[in-house]
């Protein structure tokens, strides 16, 4: 709205004003993009019959009534001063030429536009461009001081631009994407200076951080869901939950060799992303043997534990129509692990950062061997 309100404007004074020594554009240019920059459009619903998704536990939703018309009003400044020229043009040639000329320029920017979309470009590429496009409008005309000040002003602002998409923010041609990692809390997004949603970690023998995630999984709690749709996914929460590795069949057999006790115990666990997990382990082996091994479609890693020694190897489709296959061992540096772990645990509390394997994916591990030694009774 404030664009279409501000060219119409420019148009119309660029009637009276054609010839204005001075583009105001840059200037204003550069007000704007410092205002979106500093500024936050912030929203509050206050009325109890409306229903707001975003962080409602949030207080940094509260109103403010200065940011939101300022914006307004320096966004249609803009577009006006960009627009001034334009009044003169216009009139300068039939209508009906005139009015082709406005159609293919539109036509044009548009065509600029997707471009730039489809590229994935960030502000600093936009920016750029634009500041291409007033030098080369500066150089066609007479310089003045004028022109030095407006060059000052453009230059000011592609620094801003670079500045702030170096803050790790998401760019897109119509949304800023800003994610804040509060330390202790989940991440949480704010579009376009609004609280938008929180990045709830999963933690599946926990109570879900709001209830309706957890909802349907309590209306049927004993069914396994292989398929899941999910409509708005929004910061992927939901979409955490669907994918989140639950368990969905346990085989198991422990045997009896030398004791009473099981001595030899195999275990086969589906999960309901696909994976399946074959787990040996017996106390009568000749060997003392600890190693894991991953098999992908195109690749085998193995890791063995006791000797602290690491092998991937990859299959490589090559020119030839026999693929091969490439890797080795990879070198590990060799320490005491539980040495590591107290050290990852120490460096956690210093850091005030989570460990690397925090409480609740041991108790998620320790949950599993239970469903495991259970199943093993059950069928030893």
């Amino acid at each position: 709205m404030a664009s279409f309100l501000g060219i119409g404007i420019g148009i119309l004074l660029g009637r009276r004003f054609a010839g204005v020594a001075w583009s105001p554009f840059p200037g204003l240019l550069l007000l704007v993009v410092g205002l979106i920059q500093s500024a936050k459009l912030d929203v509050q619903f206050r009325a109890s019959d409306e229903i707001f998704f975003g962080l409602a536990e949030s207080h940094a939703a509260d109103t403010n009534f200065v940011v939101l018309p300022l914006v307004f009003v320096l966004v249609a400044a803009v577009m006006a001063a960009l627009a001034l020229p334009l009044g003169s043009l216009l009139r300068a040639m039939p209508p009906l030429r005139a009015y082709a000329l406005d159609i293919v320029g539109s036509i044009g920017g548009i065509a600029l536009f997707t471009g730039l979309s489809v590229l994935s470009s960030q502000p600093p590429v936009w920016f750029g461009i634009l500041a291409l496009l007033l030098g080369g409008l500066a150089l066609a005309r007479r310089m003045t001081r004028f022109t030095l000040v407006n060059a000052a002003f453009v230059l000011a602002t592609c620094a801003l631009v670079i500045g702030a998409a170096a803050s790790g923010d998401l760019w897109s041609p119509y949304y800023r994407i800003s994610v804040q990692r509060p330390a202790g809390s989940d991440a949480t997004i704010s579009v376009n200076g609004i609280p938008h949603q929180a990045m709830h970690a999963v933690q599946r023998d926990q109570p879900a951080a709001e209830p309706f995630y957890d909802q349907i999984y309590e209306w049927f709690p004993g069914r396994r869901f292989g398929h899941a749709l999910v409509v708005g996914a929004g910061s992927g929460t939901d979409t955490a939950y669907a994918l989140a590795n639950k368990v969905e069949s346990i085989d198991a057999v422990g045997v009896p060799v030398l004791t009473g006790r099981v001595d030899i115990a195999n275990a086969r666990v589906r999960f309901a992303n696909g994976c399946i997990a074959n787990l040996t382990a017996s106390r009568i082996s000749r060997e003392r043997v600890r190693k894991i091994r991953f098999f992908e479609t195109a690749a085998y890693v193995s890791i063995d534990y006791a000797l602290q020694k690491l092998e991937t190897y990859r299959l490589v489709k090559g020119t030839a129509q026999t693929p091969s296959i490439e890797g080795g061992e990879v070198m590990v540096a060799n320490e005491e692990p539980l040495k590591r772990e107290l050290a990852d645990f120490v460096d956690a509390i210093a850091a005030n950062r989570p460990p690397r394997v925090d409480g609740a994916q041991g108790r998620r591990a320790l949950a599993l061997a239970q469903q495991i030694t259970d199943r093993m009774t059950a069928t030893t």
